[in-house]
């Protein structure tokens, strides 16, 4: 049996729940966006042998933190617009 995902609602089918969704995309993409940033940062003080600082790797850190629980809300978000159960 195949699942099929239908993220943008039909024009008589919208909810909170679609809402929800893409809220939750467009956090996951600036959350995504602010981590390539801070890991750009981090790449560009490590071209010159150099460890960056202890600022850009907590920064870096932070992001990370920020895009994984993103994403975590992201998934939840479809799979609650899907009516799946949620483990």
């Amino acid at each position: 049996m195949a699942l099929r995902l239908h993220l943008r609602p039909e024009r008589n089918q919208g909810s909170a729940v679609d809402v929800n969704v893409e809220d939750a995309r467009s956090g996951y993409h600036a959350a995504y966006e602010a981590y390539r940033v801070c890991a750009a940062r981090v790449a560009e003080a490590t071209k010159s042998g150099d460890p960056p600082s202890d600022e850009d790797l907590k920064a870096e850190e932070r992001a990370l933190a920020d895009l994984s629980a993103a994403r975590a809300r992201l998934m939840e978000a479809i799979v609650k617009q899907a009516g799946l159960p949620n483990s």
